[in-house]
């Protein structure tokens, strides 16, 4: 988008995109064209918490920034300010709450970009198509034989026409992916006092990339330093 007379430019400062995600509890300003008016509008509020959720329009589990700062229908797209940077873009709320509302991380929205500078086109977020359950059941862990100092979560299965078909198998424990150990209960380390589910990691990926797994199989340990890659078919 631009304008024909740069005179319009004359005076502003642009704002940077920055990776980093806020903090709970840090200030976030929103702008935008909400409903209730024709002129601008900026809202303020707090960053209330940072979880992975699904995306409405595209039904992708993505990481999120929740909010509170009243965000309303024509929010959406509005940049997320932090300071001098842009944090994040409205898209969406909470219809069945209050002060809730959600913004996408600059961190997913420079992925999109980044995919569709490295692919000429946008391949999408690559899906890692296994299910699985947390690994917080007593019983069901003796079962497998897991020591205490061993975590994580239980392949239950794996879609065949799926590459990861090739390395994991029904039963299987990932107690690892690329090296970030996994808790029982599928979530890992993020920042201090912050954790996410795991998929977190899945969405870092781009298509063809590869992906290693620890496993234990059958009582025993096993590194998958795989050349498998997430592909686009897996979608």
């Amino acid at each position: 988008m631009t304008v024909d007379d740069n005179i319009f430019w004359n005076g502003l400062e642009p704002l940077t995109l920055t990776n980093d995600v806020p903090r709970l509890q840090e200030s976030i300003t929103v702008v935008g064209f909400p409903i209730g008016g024709d002129n601008l509008s900026v809202t303020k509020g707090v960053v209330s918490r940072v979880v992975m959720s699904t995306y409405t329009h595209s039904l992708e589990f993505l990481l999120t920034i929740q909010i509170d700062a009243a965000t309303n229908p024509g929010n959406s797209g509005g940049p997320a300010i932090q300071g001098k940077h842009v944090v994040g873009m409205s898209f969406q709320g909470q219809t069945q709450a209050q002060s809730i509302g959600y913004i996408i991380p600059v961190l997913v929205i420079k992925h999109v970009l980044d995919d569709i500078e490295l692919h000429n086109k946008y391949t999408a977020f690559p899906i890692m198509r296994f299910y699985y359950q947390p690994m917080e059941n007593t019983s069901y862990r003796e079962y497998l034989k897991l020591n205490d100092d061993q975590h994580g979560i239980l392949v239950t299965s794996v879609e065949k026409a799926c590459v990861l078909s090739k390395i994991l198998q029904q039963d299987d424990v990932i107690t690892a992916i690329d090296n970030v150990p996994i808790a029982d209960d599928g979530t890992i380390y993020f920042r201090r006092g912050e954790r996410l589910n795991f998929k977190y990691l899945e969405k870092l990926k781009f298509v063809d990339d590869t992906v290693t797994f620890t496993i234990i199989r059958q009582g025993k340990k096993d590194r998958k330093d795989t050349l498998i890659r997430i592909r686009s078919i897996d979608r």
